[in-house]
């Protein structure tokens, strides 16, 4: 994704970030300064990951690995453990 994300950020969101218009409108959410462009890179990156991830809890192969987990927490796991010897006395 750099070998993508680089040549875009580079030619079109840095310049519209450090250009008048884009500082204006970039400003209230990116604040000020000369990071603002790499900012809305990241913002934007990060917005498309947390969709990704909510999707990716609506797929089939998610609900088996839940269901899968589900099953195995409720089983015992290994040989049951002794009850505790009370002194006899």
């Amino acid at each position: 994704t750099a070998f993508l994300i680089a040549p875009v950020a580079q030619v079109w969101i840095i310049p519209y970030a450090r250009s008048a218009e884009g500082a204006a409108q970039l400003a209230p959410l990116l604040g000020e300064g000369t990071s603002r462009g790499i900012a809305l890179v990241f913002l934007t990156a990060g917005i498309i990951m947390i969709v990704a991830a909510l999707l990716a809890f609506l797929t089939p192969v998610y609900r088996r690995v839940s269901a899968s987990y589900a099953q195995a927490a409720a089983r015992p796991s290994g040989p049951a453990a002794p009850a505790p010897s009370t002194p006899e006395g």
